[in-house]
């Protein structure tokens, strides 16, 4: 059992790029270590940023732990890369998503890196965290190139990815990405909304249309809704592999229409009811609990191929309190362990 003796995670201000070496560089991208944005108002826990702040350099929140726990592979030895999205430009209910990657990092470190439901330890898994990507000022086309670019790199160096949201926006780069490598993909959608809009207040790329787009990318007969439970009418009559409200009995359906495909998994924390995931923008009552959650993503790990992933819409400013991030980052370590086990087989 491992120690967890670092100091506890909390916001402190800090000049954007000064956590540690410079960022990398890599092509159209970048990465930073820290989180590149300016908190909204009234966040609770962002705490006073203007105490030595310099005049016209951007000053910013950040956790004190920069990279998920255990995340001490080089990029070349790494076979699992994780990726922070931090973007929330279109939500349109409770924004703060842009929170989420860094939440999660910092929670990890009350996460015992032993998995008693696979039997596996992180400590065994070679990965490693690249940082958050940086979106100053993009549109959420330029964000979703930025993703597709960053997955591709991974990709084409042989990793796999996990991606740390941000809002749901940030799927379709990876989906993009992913497709171009792993031949007949199927995207598993796991989450309370369809996400079917065409366009959502003006915006066709946006998290309540992000799924739309994905369906374009794969077409309809390989992406599956899982656990969904609001959406329009029209969404709900277009979408061709739908289950609704639970998980569990629907995993056997579900394995079926998969096969013998590659999976790309996305996990919107909103899937969860409210009363189990408080910590989302756009919270949606009826809802399966953490445990049932877990049951399906080991189903997904131990019986289908699965080969990218993100966790999408944590947002630590809808509830104060540091437990849903805590939850959000031990799904984390069984998505890591999911894919290395994808890997091993």
């Amino acid at each position: 059992m491992r120690c967890h003796a670092a100091a506890p995670a909390r916001f402190h201000a800090v000049v954007l790029h000064r956590l540690r070496a410079p960022p990398p560089s890599l092509g159209s991208f970048t990465f930073e270590s820290g989180y590149a944005d300016t908190p909204s108002l009234g966040d609770p826990t962002a705490g006073d940023l203007s105490t030595g702040a310099e005049k016209g350099i951007a000053v910013c929140p950040t956790y004190e732990h920069p990279l998920f726990t255990m995340a001490d592979s080089s990029f070349d030895d790494a076979r699992i890369a994780i990726i922070g999205a931090p973007y929330d430009g279109t939500a349109s209910f409770l924004p703060g998503a842009r929170l989420g990657p860094q939440a999660i990092r910092a929670a990890s470190e009350a996460v015992e890196t032993y998995s008693p439901y696979l039997d596996l330890d992180l400590e065994d898994v070679p990965f490693c965290d690249r940082g958050n990507l940086i979106f100053e000022q993009m549109t959420p086309e330029g964000v979703h190139q930025t993703v597709r670019t960053a997955v591709s790199e991974c990709l084409t160096a042989g990793k796999r990815t996990i991606v740390l949201g941000g809002e749901h926006t940030v799927t379709l780069g990876a989906v993009e990405a992913t497709d171009k490598v792993h031949k007949d993909l199927v995207v598993l959608q796991l989450d309370a909304h369809l996400d079917l809009r065409d366009a959502y207040l003006g915006e066709r790329l946006s998290h309540a249309t992000v799924m739309r787009r994905v369906r374009e990318v794969v077409g309809a007969e390989r992406l599956i809704h899982l656990g969904v439970r609001s959406g329009e009418r029209d969404e709900f009559a277009e979408a061709k592999h739908v289950f609704r409200y639970t998980l569990g009995n629907h995993l056997a359906a579900m394995t079926s229409i998969v096969g013998g495909r590659p999976v790309y998994l996305t996990l919107d924390i909103d899937l969860l009811d409210p009363g189990a995931m408080p910590a989302t923008g756009t919270p949606e009552p009826g809802g399966p609990g953490y445990r049932e959650l877990i049951e399906c993503v080991h189903h997904l790990g131990t019986s289908l191929q699965v080969v990218g992933s993100d966790l999408v819409e944590l947002n630590p400013l809808a509830a104060p309190a540091r437990w849903p991030s805590v939850m959000a980052a031990a799904l984390v370590r069984e998505m890591i362990l999911i894919l290395w086990l994808s890997l091993k087989h």
